[in-house]
Formats: C-alpha cells, structure tokens, sequence
C-alpha cells in the first residue's frame, strides 16, 4: 500500500481514531487490578488478597483470549475495509458472537468449577478457598 494513497490514509485515521480506546482498554485493566488489591488488602484481608492472587493465572488467560479476539478483528477490519466494505458488519457480527459465547462458556466453566470443587486444584486451605469461590462468583 502506497503511503500516499487514500487507503493508507483511511487506514491511518482509523487506527488512530480506535488508539484511545484501545489505550483506555488497557489503563481500565490496570486500574481495576490496583483497585482490587487494594480493596481486599485494605479492608477484607489477608484471605481476600489470597483469592484475587489464586484468581491471577486466570485471569490472564481470559485477558490474553480478549486481545487476540481484538486483535483479530482489527486485522480483518483492516482488509475489508479498503475491499470489502460490505462485510464490515457481518465481520462485527461474527467477532460480537464469538466474544458472546467466549464469555458465557467462562462464566459457565468457572461456576462448575466453584460448584464441583475444582478450585481446590489451586488452593486446599479453606479460608483462602471459601474466598476465591466466593471471588469467582461474585
């Protein structure tokens, strides 16, 4: 793509027009975190520090799996958007649908997680379990 052209053109002002989204996605994750610790550190305690800490690693994961679906679509966006325009919505569609059913699968795997005692893989020390079931459900 030629840098004078106008799809490079039209492709730059999208990307920097989706930059502080993209930016803010990022400083809301990092501010829920702080929040977070703190909070529990503060006010719960030690049991509830220990659950968001157990809760980390997943966290991760479901962190990671957002932004390769974010990352993905953006990557589509940008091919379609200079030849197939047409398909931009149904491209949203599809990205909005499999982030749908991503997050009820989760949603549905931690809960039979708390429900069957699989959380147990991660801490067996009651207090701190009591408290990342808990963490998990709320």
């Amino acid at each position: 793509m030629k840098r004078n052209s106008n799809e490079y053109r039209l492709l730059t002002e999208l990307y920097f027009r989706l930059l502080p989204y993209q930016v803010s996605l990022l400083v809301i994750n990092a501010v829920n975190g702080i929040v977070d610790t703190l909070y529990a550190s503060n006010v719960i305690g030690t049991s509830a520090m220990s659950a968001i800490g157990l809760f980390g690693p997943i966290n991760i994961f479901l962190s990671a799996a957002s932004i390769v679906l974010v990352s993905g679509s953006q990557i589509l966006y940008g091919r379609y958007v200079t030849t197939k325009r047409e398909k931009l919505p149904e491209l949203f569609t599809v990205d909005l649908l499999i982030a749908l059913g991503f997050s009820l699968l989760t949603s549905t795997v931690l809960v039979l997680a708390v429900v069957t005692g699989l959380t147990r893989l991660l801490v067996s020390q009651q207090p701190d379990l009591k408290m990342l079931n808990q963490y998990i459900l709320v």
